[in-house]
């Protein structure tokens, strides 16, 4: 555990043990302060991981264009992992699915652009599987191109990413979606990835148009997302029986990076201190707490 945790346990637990005291917490008190952290409220290191353990960096295409932003994201989950030894980072890329006022809408993607760090020593990229697209074409390794900067709207001014990943199809438009894609991309051997919480491996690139909503300070990754909608309930498993909604494109950062939303905050704590230890040590204090209460009762 950290010591900027040890120090939050111990100035919590010294207030609330007043509180426990006195009557005005209590018990409540306690159980609140060690209540689990909503995990999705912050990120973390300089990739704006959306946790804050593991071995993968999670993050999200959740800010929308104009075409899409009526719609509740987020779009696309990214979940990216250390592969070759350390010189490759591989991207798997999901589409999601949100429900509002009666509404279940679903994501689907064809491209992707990145802000890279090392670009200059990125090799290529390796195309590993993807689902069907929305036309029922399977995409094999020859439809997919790994470029250079792409179009992705007003995400770049017309010129995103460092890299970009694209899937074509025989079928063009809504045709191309796809709900899963991954890949790898490549660095040459002077560059060695083993820490994505530490390292960073993405930069806020694009500081153009759709990047600046909301305060943002700029954006990581861009992609070009298609909108489902069904009001059936529950939902068709057939995608082909959902309405074709809208066309655009998604970028991240997240809202807190955006400094949108109340409570968001970006932090460079790589480990979220451990759950079994926050139990431990709220049970102590708890037990202690008591104890110190009975035992000022006593001597009164």
């Amino acid at each position: 555990m950290s010591n900027k945790s040890q120090l939050w346990l111990i100035s919590t637990g010294s207030t609330l043990l007043k509180q426990l005291c006195s009557g005005i917490g209590g018990l409540a008190g306690l159980a609140l302060a060690f209540a689990p952290i909503d995990a999705w409220a912050t990120t973390y290191g300089p990739n704006f991981c959306l946790n804050s353990t593991g071995a993968d960096c999670v993050l999200q295409l959740d800010m929308g264009d104009t075409s899409i932003s009526p719609y509740p994201g987020p779009y696309v989950n990214i979940d990216v992992s250390i592969a070759n030894s350390g010189h490759s980072l591989q991207f798997d890329l999901t589409s999601d699915t949100q429900t509002s006022g009666g509404t279940t809408y679903k994501y689907l993607f064809d491209n992707v652009a990145l802000y890279l760090e090392q670009a200059s020593h990125i090799s290529g990229g390796t195309f590993i599987s993807s689902s069907k697209d929305f036309g029922g074409y399977q995409p094999v390794s020859s439809d997919v191109t790994f470029g250079g900067a792409i179009n992705e709207d007003g995400f770049g001014g017309g010129s995103f990413g460092t890299n970009s990943v694209v899937v074509s199809g025989p079928k063009g438009g809504f045709n191309l979606g796809l709900t899963s894609l991954v890949f790898d991309i490549n660095w040459d051997s002077t560059v060695t990835w083993s820490n994505l919480f530490t390292q960073q491996f993405m930069y806020l690139g694009s500081t153009q148009s759709d990047c600046e909503v909301g305060g943002a300070q700029g954006c990581s990754a861009a992609g070009h997302v298609y909108v489902l909608s069904t009001t059936t309930s529950p939902p068709p498993s057939n995608l082909s029986s959902w309405s074709q909604v809208a066309t655009g494109f998604g970028g991240w950062p997240d809202a807190c990076d955006q400094g949108k939303g109340t409570g968001c905050s970006n932090t460079t704590i790589t480990a979220a201190p451990e759950p079994t230890s926050l139990a431990v040590l709220g049970t102590a204090l708890v037990g202690f707490g008591i104890f110190h209460c009975r035992r000022r009762r006593t001597m009164a």
